[in-house]
């Protein structure tokens, strides 16, 4: 259980439990647009887009992931990221993050009337665009 005043935040992918700890704070990409969660929040189940996820307070510094497509659930003193992807700053490659924008466009392209797909290339583009500007800050 969290401390007074922190959230406990377990940050999970299909592989394996990336991180587990208090913040003070946690913005994260919903479907809906970004929010951001502070401990004693009101419990809510959120469908998770493309975007950053930013952790706030965490063991004396800040941190920032790219996730996509999964589920975050947010109880008072608790928020558990169920994410597909995944990536670490330091770790993202440009030319990774073309192809994942690249990929969504050529989705896009073909979509025609289907909805689902619509939705799943623009997160593809998403994905890609958050992809690029995370590679932009390693330098």
């Amino acid at each position: 259980m969290a401390e007074q005043g922190k959230l406990q935040v377990r940050l999970v992918t299909p592989e394996r439990i990336l991180l587990d700890e208090e913040v003070t704070s946690v913005e994260l990409p919903s479907t809906g647009g970004y929010m951001e969660v502070l401990p004693g929040a009101a419990p809510v189940l959120a469908r998770i887009g493309a975007g950053t996820l930013q952790l706030r307070g965490g063991e004396g510094r800040d941190k920032k992931f790219v996730i996509s497509r999964g589920i975050a659930e947010v109880l008072p003193q608790r928020v558990t990221i169920l994410a597909n992807t995944v990536e670490v700053p330091g770790k993202v490659d440009a030319a990774a993050a073309e192809e994942v924008e690249a990929r969504g466009q050529e989705l896009w392209e073909q979509a025609g009337d289907d909805a689902g797909r619509f939705e799943e290339a623009n997160g593809l583009i998403l994905e890609g665009q958050t992809l690029k500007e995370l590679a932009k800050e390693r330098h």
